[in-house]
C-alpha cells in the first residue's frame, strides 16, 4: 500500500511540472517570478536582429531572429559572448533562461552572385583612332568597330541609351577654358549634338554611334522584365594613343624589388580598358587631404626627345572627383577625373606642355631619360577635390601606352644578308668589305651612331653552318681557322673579311659611349648555295607537339635569311622531365618538288634566338633518325639531308619500312616530317624554322 502511495505521489509531481510548461525535473523547474532582459543589437550594416519578447520570466523561451538585407548574409551571431552554430533559417530558440541575454551579430555581403536578366554582356573597348569613327551595335556588315548587342533571358526586353563624356582635356587645368559647355573629364558634353545626340545623350543607335577620338561613350543597356529593370553600362574608349607597352604591371612586374612600388599596389585589372591584367591601385583614406605613391619599372623605352609618346588610361573608382597628379622631378599639371569615369592622360600632345615647358617637356619634367628614352620614377599624387575634399578615394592607373621603341645608340644598322653561289665570281669564296671605299661587288655601310661621342667597334665571329649529317653522331658546327680568323674570330676587318660558302658570320658591333656604357648589336651573312625557296610552305599545314612544345605557329620572318615566313615553336620549361625531347611534326599536302632523285636538293635553315644551345634531333617520316650538332645561341643552322653521300634515294618513299622514309613521297611531294630537339638546362625559350629551299619542277608549257 505504502508503494502505491509512494507512485501515486510522484505522478502528481509530474503532472503538475508538465501543467506549469516546464522541463521536467522538479528541482529545476521552480519559478521565482525572476524576470531577464534580451538585449539586442542597433546600427548593424547589412541587416538586423528581432526576438519575439525582450523580457522573459526565468525559465522561459524566447526566439532570436536575423534578417538579412538584400545581398547579405549572416556572418555570425553571439549569445553573452558565446558563439552560434548557424540555421537555416537564422532563427535561434533559447530555451530556460536564467540570466540577462545580450546578443550581438555581424552580417557581411552575400557570397552568392545575384541572378541577372543579361545572359552575355561585352566587355568595355579601348580603340586607337586618330580621327572620327562610327561605332555600329549589332550592324549588319563588316563595319570595322562593331560590338554584339547583350543577351537577355527569355521575355525580358532590351534598351539601349548612349552618354558621351569627355575622356581627356587639350590643355592643362590651369588653363581650362570658361565656357560651361566645354567638358571637363568626365562630364557630359552638352554642346555636342552630331549624330543625333542630345545634351550628350543619343537614344538612337540604329545608324551607328558617332565617336570622337578622346571621349568616353557609356552604352547603358537596360532589361525589363515584369516591372523590373537591370542596367549595365559599356565603356568605349577612343583615344588617339599608341599600342600598349607589353608588361607594364603584367608576368614580369612580380620580378620588381618592393622599393620600386610605394604605398600603391598591384591588382587586377577592374575592366578590359586597360589592356593587361595588372594595374596600381592608389588609395586615399577618408580625413587625409591627399596620397601619394610611387612607381619605378627599369626597362620601360619610350624613344627620345626627338620622337616620343606617353599616356596612360585612369579610372576614378569612386563617388568623389578627384585630382591626380603626375610627376618625375616637376610637376606638369593636374588633371581633374569626375566619379566613376575614365580619363585618357596624354600631356606630350598638348601644345602648352611642348612649348610651355620646353622643347622636350616630358623630359625635361624628369618623366623619361633624355638620352635613352627610359621611363624614370614617377609619383602619382591623389586629392580629392572641391565639395569631395577629404573623401576617401581609389583610382586605377594603367593600361600604360606609347611609342614603346626601346633605346639605341645605332642611327643606322646594316640588314642580315645571304649570298648565294650564282651571285659569285668565285665559289670557292668571296672577300666581303664594310664600308670599303670603291665598287667591291660584297660589301655594307659601316653602322653609324646617334652621338658624335660614341665610338663604334667591329668584330667577325665564323661558324660552319650546314648541318652534316653522320648517321647518330654529331658534327659540331665550330668556327674555321684560316690566315685572318683566330678561333673563328676576326678583329680587325680593315682588309674586308674572308669568306667561304658553307659558314655563318656574325659581324659583331659595339657602341661605346662617353659615359663608357656599350650597346652590341649582330648582323649575320650566310654563304650558301641556295635552292629556291618554296614559298609560305608553312601556311594552311597541320602541325603536331608533344614533350612541352607548347605552340608552333606560322609568323613573319625573324630575319630575311629565314624566308618571307618562319614557323615559331615555342617551348616549356623541360629541366625536371629527364632526357626526353621537345617534339613537332609538320606536314602539308599538295606541295610538291622536282621528281629527280638524283639532282634533288632540300634544305632549311634554323636559327636559335636564345641565350642556351639547342641540341637538334631530325626526324624523317617514321624510320630514320640523325643528330646534329648543337645550334649555339642566337645562329644559324643548315639543314641538309641530301649532304648524306648514298642517302638521297631513301628520303622517297611513303615512310614504310623498307620503302623509304617518306621525306619526299612517290608523288613527288614533300611528306611529314618532323622534329626533336632539347635546349641546355631544359630550358624554356623558341625555336625559328624558316621556309624551305627545295629543287622545284620545271614549268609547264602553255598549251599551244
Amino acid at each position: 500500500m505504502k508503494r502505491a502511495s509512494k507512485l501515486i505521489t510522484i505522478i502528481l509531481a509530474l503532472a503538475m511540472c508538465l501543467s506549469l510548461g516546464l522541463t521536467v525535473g522538479c528541482t529545476q523547474v521552480t519559478t521565482s517570478g525572476t524576470t531577464y532582459t534580451v538585449t539586442l543589437p542597433t546600427g548593424l550594416t547589412g541587416g538586423s536582429v528581432t526576438a519575439d519578447k525582450t523580457s522573459v520570466e526565468e525559465g522561459g523561451t524566447v526566439v532570436v531572429t536575423a534578417t538579412p538585407d538584400t545581398s547579405y548574409e549572416l556572418d555570425w551571431i553571439r549569445f553573452n559572448g558565446e558563439d552560434q552554430t548557424k540555421t537555416s533559417d537564422n532563427k535561434y530558440e533559447i530555451e530556460n533562461v536564467r540570466e540577462n541575454i545580450t546578443v550581438t551579430a555581424a552580417f557581411k555581403a552575400s557570397e552568392v552572385e545575384e541572378t541577372s536578366m543579361f545572359t552575355s554582356f561585352p566587355d568595355d573597348r579601348f580603340i586607337n583612332s586618330y580621327e572620327d569613327i562610327t561605332y555600329y551595335v549589332n550592324a549588319e556588315g563588316d563595319q570595322e568597330y562593331r560590338n554584339d548587342l547583350p543577351t537577355v533571358e527569355a521575355g525580358a526586353q532590351l534598351g539601349i541609351l548612349v552618354t558621351m563624356k569627355a575622356g581627356s582635356v587639350d590643355e592643362m587645368v590651369e588653363f581650362l577654358p570658361s565656357d560651361p559647355n566645354y567638358a571637363t573629364p568626365g562630364n557630359v558634353k552638352t554642346s555636342y549634338s552630331e549624330n543625333g545626340f542630345n545634351e550628350g545623350i543619343l537614344t538612337d543607335v540604329s545608324n551607328g554611334i558617332y565617336m570622337v577620338p578622346n571621349n568616353a561613350y557609356e552604352i547603358s543597356y537596360t532589361a525589363s522584365k515584369n516591372g523590373e529593370t537591370e542596367t549595365r553600362v559599356q565603356t568605349v574608349l577612343v583615344a588617339k594613343s599608341y599600342d600598349l607597352a607589353a608588361d607594364t604591371f603584367g608576368p614580369i612586374f612580380e620580378n620588381l624589388e618592393s622599393t620600386d612600388v610605394i604605398n600603391m599596389e598591384v591588382v587586377d585589372a577592374p575592366s578590359t580598358m586597360f589592356g593587361e591584367s595588372k594595374v596600381l591601385k592608389l588609395h586615399n583614406d577618408e580625413g587625409k587631404a591627399e596620397t601619394s605613391g610611387f612607381f619605378h619599372k627599369a626597362g620601360l623605352y619610350f624613344g627620345t626627345s626627338a620622337y616620343s609618346d606617353i599616356q596612360w588610361v585612369i579610372y576614378n573608382d569612386s563617388d568623389a572627383e578627384v585630382i591626380v597628379s603626375c610627376k618625375g622631378t616637376a610637376w606638369p599639371g593636374d588633371p581633374i577625373v569626375a566619379p566613376h569615369s575614365y580619363f585618357i592622360w596624354n600631356y606630350y600632345g598638348r601644345p602648352w606642355f611642348q612649348t610651355g615647358g620646353g622643347a622636350n617637356a616630358i623630359f625635361d619634367h624628369g618623366m623619361l631619360n633624355e638620352t635613352t628614352g627610359e621611363m624614370n620614377q614617377l609619383q602619382f599624387t591623389l586629392v580629392p577635390n572641391g565639395d569631395d575634399a577629404l573623401s576617401e578615394a581609389d583610382v586605377y592607373i594603367g593600361g600604360l601606352r606609347g611609342t614603346a621603341e626601346e633605346y639605341t645608340e645605332f642611327a643606322t644598322f646594316p640588314e642580315d644578308r645571304v649570298i648565294s653561289s650564282d651571285e659569285m665570281s668565285d665559289p670557292y669564296g668571296i672577300t666581303y668589305y664594310v664600308n670599303e671605299s670603291g665598287d667591291e661587288e660584297f660589301r655594307s655601310d659601316f653602322p653609324t651612331a646617334k652621338n658624335d661621342t660614341t665610338e663604334i667597334t667591329a668584330k667577325v665571329t665564323a661558324r660552319y653552318f650546314r648541318a652534316y649529317a653522320q648517321m647518330n653522331n654529331g658534327y659540331e658546327p665550330t668556327g674555321i681557322v684560316e690566315e685572318q680568323f683566330e678561333n673563328g674570330v676576326l678583329d680587325d676587318i680593315s682588309g674586308g673579311i674572308d669568306m667561304l660558302p658553307g659558314f655563318a658570320y656574325y659581324i659583331e658591333y659595339t657602341a661605346t659611349m662617353a659615359d663608357g656604357s656599350t650597346e652590341t648589336r649582330t648582323q649575320a651573312i650566310i654563304l650558301y648555295d641556295m635552292e629556291q625557296r618554296i614559298a609560305d610552305v608553312f601556311t594552311g599545314a597541320t602541325f603536331e607537339t608533344a614533350n612541352q612544345v607548347e605552340s608552333a605557329r606560322v609568323d613573319s620572318a625573324y630575319s630575311s635569311i629565314l624566308g618571307d615566313k618562319m614557323l615559331d615553336v615555342q617551348f616549356g620549361d623541360h629541366s625536371q622531365a629527364g632526357d626526353l625531347m621537345r617534339q613537332v611534326f609538320w606536314s602539308k599536302a599538295g606541295v610538291k618538288v622536282a621528281g629527280d632523285k638524283e639532282t634533288q636538293r632540300l634544305e632549311f635553315l634554323i636559327y636559335n634566338p636564345n641565350d642556351f644551345a639547342i641540341e637538334m634531333f631530325n626526324v624523317i617520316g617514321i624510320n630514320s633518325m640523325w643528330t646534329y650538332g648543337s645550334i649555339e645561341p642566337h645562329t644559324y643552322l643548315l639543314w641538309d639531308p641530301y649532304s648524306i653521300p648514298g642517302y638521297q634515294v631513301k628520303l622517297w618513299g611513303d615512310g614504310t619500312p623498307g620503302n623509304g622514309d617518306g621525306l619526299i613521297t612517290e608523288a613527288n611531294e614533300l611528306g611529314k616530317l618532323g622534329f626533336y630537339f632539347k635546349a641546355e638546362g631544359g630550358a624554356a625559350g623558341h625555336l625559328y624554322i624558316g621556309e624551305f629551299m627545295a629543287t622545284q619542277p620545271a614549268a609547264e608549257e602553255p598549251a599551244a
